[in-house]
């Protein structure tokens, strides 16, 4: 594989991002052993990497571009800063990871693209099924007096393939332009938003990718059984109880904090695809719409939804209650459409 695999990286010990970012250069080291892992820092986060477990894991990256940042610049801010200025700190084609990602294949393949900046579609979908269209395109535009109301794609920049030539430098260059003069306004820190800005105004570099090379299966599982790199935005599950997946919870990160990757992790990381907890019901379209009320964080994380499981696990006669009353509700409706239909 000719094609380079890189990641950003902005931790510190308490965090488990580091952690993710193990287990996703392992995944891809496993399935191709011949490729180059660089890891672009910054030097606080390299700091942390001298010694025990996240010392011991260093040597999955071949190379390490460490940039310095002030004090007072937060993770967030100096991890945006790193990826939307990837282009000029990698020499060669790249494939750009988060760290929330698990390669399940080899991705030799991508060594034969010919296009020049490419990532999936994000939640797998076209824009007008996109459950956040409504918000990504007035972000948009109040940050950038940019309108992509009328873009059939917007693209997830979790995993970009990344070509070295003249028009991804000064597509690059354009997104980390537009990211700085916003990034300290509300929601400016986020980075598609720039993107899909920058990929309009410099006439649609991007070129859509498949789903399976970054099948986020929070949103999709149309790609779930071809897919070469999982994509598991880890960050959106972190709440207590229960997980989907382990990879969408912190334990299974806090152990390889802990004890490193040990079989039980490498066990779980080859069978990625097959470790969702059952019954896991996929949600159609018309149910997932739901998603568009919590634009800022994922329903499962929600206080409606917490206490319906409080009541549920501490309270079971009174969740029978309120099943009994809300399915009541809706036969009613029911009754009351098909009457009114009869008029």
């Amino acid at each position: 594989m000719k094609t380079k695999i890189v990641y950003v990286l902005a931790s510190l010990d308490a965090d488990i991002y580091m952690e993710q970012a193990f287990v996703s250069a392992w995944s891809a080291r496993h399935y191709n052993p011949d490729c180059h892992i660089e890891m672009v820092c910054d030097q606080d986060t390299f700091a942390t990497m001298k010694s025990g477990i996240r010392g011991q894991y260093k040597s999955l990256f071949d190379t390490f571009h460490v940039q310095d940042f002030r004090p007072e610049q937060s993770m967030r801010e100096r991890s945006r800063w790193m990826k939307t200025s990837l282009r000029k700190l990698i020499e060669g084609d790249y494939l750009f990871l988060d760290s929330d990602t698990v390669v399940c294949s080899n991705l030799s393949h991508i060594d034969d693209y010919n296009f020049s900046i490419g990532m999936a579609l994000d939640q797998n979908c076209e824009m007008k099924d996109f459950l956040y269209r409504t918000g990504v395109t007035n972000r948009t535009k109040r940050l950038f007096n940019v309108d992509i109301s009328a873009e059939t794609k917007y693209f997830n920049s979790g995993v970009a393939y990344v070509k070295d030539n003249a028009q991804t430098h000064i597509f690059y260059k354009k997104w980390h332009q537009m990211w700085m003069s916003k990034r300290y306004e509300n929601d400016g820190i986020k980075d598609q938003a720039s993107l899909a800005a920058t990929n309009l105004l410099l006439g649609h570099v991007i070129t859509e990718m498949s789903g399976d090379m970054n099948c986020q299966v929070m949103a999709s599982i149309q790609y779930l059984h071809t897919a070469h790199i999982m994509h598991f935005f880890n960050t959106f599950f972190t709440a207590k109880g229960p997980s989907l997946h382990p990879f969408y919870g912190k334990n299974l990160f806090l152990e390889v904090k802990e004890q490193g990757i040990t079989k039980d992790i490498v066990h779980k990381i080859l069978q990625c695809k097959s470790l969702f907890i059952s019954p896991s019901v996929p949600v159609p379209f018309e149910g997932a719409k739901i998603w568009e009320l919590y634009s800022k964080r994922n329903i499962f994380n929600t206080n409606a939804w917490i206490t319906l499981q409080y009541i549920h696990q501490s309270y079971p006669l009174v969740f029978k209650f309120i099943e009994y009353f809300i399915t009541t509700l809706i036969r009613f409706r029911r009754r009351c459409k098909r009457y009114i239909s009869k008029l």
